[in-house]
């Protein structure tokens, strides 16, 4: 099953107005790039098993999420998948003690543009949860 084919990243926004929990469940393996960006009431995020790749900015401008889990299975992360994501505190890894060479080096990298010039956000990863 894919999480896709929604005619605008507006359309999916609209589906997912006000929802603060996401849980992505295992039968879900692929994510439409973009598909969450901009989703400003989502503040936590689960990621299923069955997901095996991130692309670069997918969940930008989710400027109210706090915490994200990465399932086991991913194998492959864009260049700032949570760019601008002002809140974020914490992401958890299933199933790995680091990043695989097939991530982007700088996968965790949240940039936030507060208006008066972009900084970088630290960030805490929790291994093997």
């Amino acid at each position: 099953m894919a999480l896709q084919n929604y005619d605008t990243k507006y359309e999916l926004n609209q589906l997912l107005s006000g929802i603060k929990n996401l849980e992505i469940g295992d039968s879900v393996t692929e994510i439409e790039g973009g598909a969450f960006c901009g989703c400003s009431s989502l503040e936590n995020l689960s990621l299923g098993d069955g997901i095996t790749s991130i692309s670069g900015e997918q969940f930008s401008d989710c400027t109210s999420l706090k915490t994200v889990t990465i399932g086991r299975n991913v194998e492959t992360i864009g260049w700032g998948p949570f760019i601008n994501c002002k809140e974020l505190t914490d992401i958890y890894v299933k199933g790995r003690s680091s990043a695989p060479s097939t991530w982007d080096s700088e996968w965790a990298r949240v940039v936030v543009d507060d208006g008066y010039g972009c900084y970088d956000k630290e960030i805490n990863i929790h291994w093997n949860q």
